[in-house]
């Protein structure tokens, strides 16, 4: 090794020399990756697929929609303070209240359950998205190794046929059914050579998008064997609810808190909390305690476009089943 940089360094001098050792290293490290087994195929996809690596993180997001659903509307604080002379007289009036905000008609709670059902909901679709991932790879590793079997056995027929058509070429004067025979070999060399052409494609394709799922600086090398399922895999499949039952069914409870919601943002806000008010002027001052209420009146609406909106979103949804 010490022979080898003397040499490198005398022939390129320190930086190329650096540059040289970082390209090796770097190669030396993307060759050492390599894998051979399906099971080492299937793990590195479950630990590196880009929808299952960002899975739980899509998982704490929905959990911060359910937190943040659960918040409360803060205190709101009121203060007006106006200073003035009137007759030469200075006066001044100061007013304040503290009202705090109580949500009427369950709007916290319904808010909090639709949050709930978006979350499952969500969840739902992820573990699916992760079962589908499951399956696929299987499938598509299992589809990998029957390809590589079926180019072995074209290869060993081909050589077969090879060597008839390079027998049969070797009599000057074939006889009218030898010359039929060498043609139907000769055919069939090209057909072998055509299928084992589209399966090599096939090969480098699929052995590409593996690699990517695994890992892009890892490559793929797989030799003829039987690939066995892996023993444990988790799958997130009711006995009962396949995939797209489960989604539905989220998704009608979704509507239906949603529809709960909707309804509830028809009662309004009850806002109610201490006041005071500070007068002087030219006489005495005048100090005043007291409280304030603030309430909308649902006169004008209802919220009755929001109700009827959940109400045929939620029929959508049962139209699905």
């Amino acid at each position: 090794m010490t022979l080898i940089l003397k040499s490198l360094w005398k022939l390129f001098g320190f930086a190329e020399t650096f540059v040289v050792l970082l390209v090796f290293c770097f190669t030396s490290s993307v060759w050492a990756c390599v894998l051979n087994e399906p099971k080492e195929i299937f793990k590195a996809i479950v630990e590196n697929h880009p929808d299952l690596k960002t899975a739980k993180s899509k998982k704490m997001i929905l959990q911060s929609g359910l937190k943040q659903a659960q918040q409360r509307p803060n205190p709101q604080l009121n203060f007006t303070t106006n200073h003035g002379n009137r007759n030469e007289f200075s006066q001044s009036e100061t007013t304040g209240s503290l009202q705090y905000v109580f949500e009427l008609g369950n709007k916290r709670g319904s808010r909090v359950n639709k949050a709930k059902s978006v979350k499952e909901l969500g969840e739902t679709r992820i573990n699916n998205r992760a079962d589908e991932i499951t399956v696929e790879a299987i499938i598509e590793i299992e589809r990998l190794i029957q390809v590589v079997t079926l180019i072995d056995l074209y290869l060993e027929s081909l050589d077969v046929f090879k060597k008839m058509s390079d027998t049969l070429k070797q009599n000057n004067s074939l006889s009218p059914e030898q010359q039929i025979q060498l043609d139907i070999v000769d055919i069939e060399v090209s057909k072998h050579q055509l299928r084992i052409a589209k399966l090599e494609s096939e090969k480098s394709e699929i052995k590409t998008h593996l690699e990517y799922l695994s890992n892009s600086t890892c490559s793929i090398s797989i030799s003829k064997f039987r690939y066995a399922v892996p023993e444990q895999i988790e799958m997130n499949l009711g006995l009962s609810k396949i995939p797209k039952f489960k989604v539905l069914e989220n998704q009608i409870q979704l509507a239906e808190k949603n529809l709960n919601l909707e309804k509830s943002l028809s009662y309004p806000d009850l806002k109610i909390g201490p006041s005071f008010q500070i007068e002087d002027s030219r006489g005495p001052a005048a100090n005043m305690f007291g409280f304030q209420l603030t309430l909308d009146l649902p006169i004008l609406n209802r919220n009755a476009g929001g109700v009827e909106l959940a109400s045929r979103e939620k029929k959508l949804v049962l139209d699905q089943l």
